[in-house]
């Protein structure tokens, strides 16, 4: 098979296979690499040793030679302006813990997630009822309900149409990442501020739960308004990437279609107890 090692794909061979919750991931060994760069790898980044995969095998090659070489054009076209500008206007050596600059391994990709324009009506009514009406949404969610619950019936609905849905592997990979994201960027990215007592409480109340077997689809919607700042930065090359939007799209399409029976419709009023301990 072929498999992504950065930018570029590799002739690989499948060592094991592993599977956890629907997520099927490969160890595979590097034609002609030492064993040490073995590795775990998830169903993206794996491609078949065929007509296909070979030409973009080639394609990738050629472009990650193309843009060095015009990476390297413009370094020594710098280089040449410094030398011939007056002293005072030369740039000065950059340190190398400079915070200004990105790591040369961040690859920035322009990532793009299209909400739509029912599910903002969910965003806007959810942002009036928390804080302007000092509302909140009752938690736990029930388990069907719960970030998990929604993913892993999308899951289910993707496997009762496979005519529509046809890889099932990247499907469960894409409901496991989003159960991650969630999980890391709930706490700082995707709470109001009267919130926070609530997320509190729950964390001393359920300390051995994560956060998507607690919350639900109001807060799952405002993590796509997040994900394309973050999803910017990830290590994905830029086939993965739009695999993995195609794939978001698909799931928010569904969210769209099951929004009444999978977003809150009551919010319930915060005690003066509860409005005294978040003004603290």
């Amino acid at each position: 098979m072929l498999c992504f090692h950065g930018p570029l794909l590799y002739e690989a061979k499948i060592q094991k296979t592993k599977t956890k919750d629907r997520v099927t991931k490969y160890l595979v060994h590097y034609a002609g690499w030492n064993s040490k760069w073995d590795e775990w790898v998830a169903e993206s980044r794996v491609l078949k040793h065929n007509e296909d995969g070979l030409k973009k095998q080639k394609d990738l090659k050629q472009q990650h030679s193309t843009s060095r070489k015009g990476k390297r054009k413009e370094t020594k076209e710098e280089k040449k302006e410094e030398n011939t500008a007056p002293p005072s206007k030369r740039r000065k050596g950059r340190a190398s813990n400079n915070n200004d600059t990105e790591p040369t391994y961040v690859q920035k990709i322009e990532v793009k997630i299209n909400m739509p324009q029912d599910l903002r009506r969910f965003l806007l009514d959810d942002c009036d009822f928390v804080t302007r009406q000092k509302q909140l949404v009752p938690l736990p969610k029930p388990a069907e309900l719960t970030v998990r619950g929604v993913t892993d019936r999308y899951y289910k609905h993707c496997e009762e149409h496979p005519e529509q849905y046809k890889n099932a592997g990247a499907i469960a990979e894409v409901c496991s990442g989003i159960n991650e994201y969630f999980n890391v960027m709930l706490g700082s990215q995707l709470l109001y501020k009267f919130e926070r007592t609530q997320y509190s409480d729950l964390l001393k109340e359920y300390p051995q739960k994560l956060s998507c077997d607690i919350y639900g689809c109001e807060h799952l919607l405002r993590l796509f308004v997040k994900l394309s700042n973050v999803l910017t930065y990830s290590c994905l090359d830029q086939a993965s990437m739009e695999f993995v939007i195609i794939h978001i799209h698909e799931f928010l399409d569904y969210l769209t279609k099951n929004a009444d029976d999978l977003v809150s419709a009551e919010y319930e009023n915060s005690t003066p107890d509860y409005h005294r301990r978040s003004e603290v």
